[in-house]
C-alpha cells in the first residue's frame, strides 16, 4: 500500500474553516450568555419593581381609609348642633341672657 500524499493547502483551508466556524459560535454562545444574564437582570428588576407597587398599593389603600374617616370626622365636627353641645359641655359656654346683648350704633 502507498501512502497518499497529503495535499497542504488542503489542510490550511480546512483549518482556516474549522477556526471560522469555532470562532463563529463562540460569538453566537458569547452572545447566548449574554441575552440569558440580560433575562435574568431584567426579571429579577421587575419583581423589585412589583414587590414595591404592592407595598405602595397597600399605603395607599390604609391612607384613604384614613381619609374617609378624616371626612366622616370633619362632617360631625361642623354640625351645629354637635358645636353646641361641645361648648356647652366641654366649656361651659352659654348663650347670652338678652339683657346682657348690647347694640352698639355708629
Amino acid at each position: 500500500m502507498v501512502p497518499k500524499a497529503k495535499n497542504k493547502s488542503a489542510d490550511v483551508v480546512a483549518d482556516v474553516v474549522s477556526l471560522r466556524w469555532l470562532g463563529g459560535n463562540s460569538l453566537l454562545l458569547a452572545g447566548v450568555l449574554l441575552s440569558a444574564v440580560a433575562v435574568i437582570q431584567t426579571t429579577h428588576e421587575c419583581r423589585q419593581h412589583y414587590a414595591t407597587l404592592q407595598s405602595l398599593q397597600s399605603a395607599e389603600w390604609s391612607m384613604q381609609e384614613v381619609w374617609g374617616q378624616l371626612i366622616l370626622q370633619e362632617g360631625a365636627v361642623a354640625n351645629h348642633d354637635w358645636v353646641e353641645n361641645a361648648a356647652m359641655e366641654q366649656l361651659q359656654m352659654h348663650s347670652p341672657a338678652a339683657s346682657d346683648i348690647k347694640v352698639l350704633w355708629r
